[in-house]
């Protein structure tokens, strides 16, 4: 049986380089990744690395993708509260990557975190009365990541519900 994407014995190893990238980044999370540290600790030669991947920057970047979808999974949910609630629970199941992105990496400004919101934002922005709705969105959406960063800094000591009842009295303008 050919090793093709379907295949168990294709996919075994992909899981262990992914599991190998988010290991090596919760033990030191300002090293570079390299590929000769992932291969030791998946326990896999360079050739299984790179009938994968074509490199470390393509591992983070499809567990990125995987946790994106998972975020967008959850930014699905019926009302606000419940988006809060989903977002951070997965953000704090997820620690580790989620870690990386927002305060190793610094890469929050890439994730638009209202995106997936868009509907209900333009359905808020058409009640607006204020022309500087814009201005408070992107206000918010920075201030999400910076409260996300915060959170994973104090290892999610904070109670979800706590945040989410911080984060529902700062958009009361969002709901559709």
């Amino acid at each position: 049986m050919a090793n093709t994407k379907n295949n168990q014995r294709y996919q075994d190893p992909e899981t262990k380089i992914k599991q190998a990238y988010l290991h090596l980044i919760a033990q030191e999370p300002d090293r570079r990744v390299k590929v000769i540290d992932l291969c030791q600790t998946a326990a896999i030669n360079r050739a299984t690395f790179y009938a994968h991947y074509y490199d470390v920057d393509a591992v983070a970047e499809a567990i990125q993708q995987a946790m994106m979808g998972e975020l967008v999974d959850a930014l699905q949910a019926a009302d606000l509260q419940q988006v809060f609630t989903e977002v951070l629970r997965l953000i704090k199941s997820q620690r580790t990557f989620f870690y990386h992105v927002f305060v190793t990496a610094r890469s929050a400004k890439s994730i638009d975190v209202l995106q997936t919101l868009a509907p209900r934002i333009e359905a808020a922005r058409a009640r607006s009365k204020s022309r500087l709705f814009d201005y408070q969105l992107a206000f918010f959406n920075g201030g999400l990541a910076s409260l996300f960063q915060q959170w994973l800094e104090q290892d999610c000591r904070t109670p979800i519900p706590v945040l989410v009842d911080l984060l529902l009295s700062k958009v009361s303008g969002f709901e559709a």
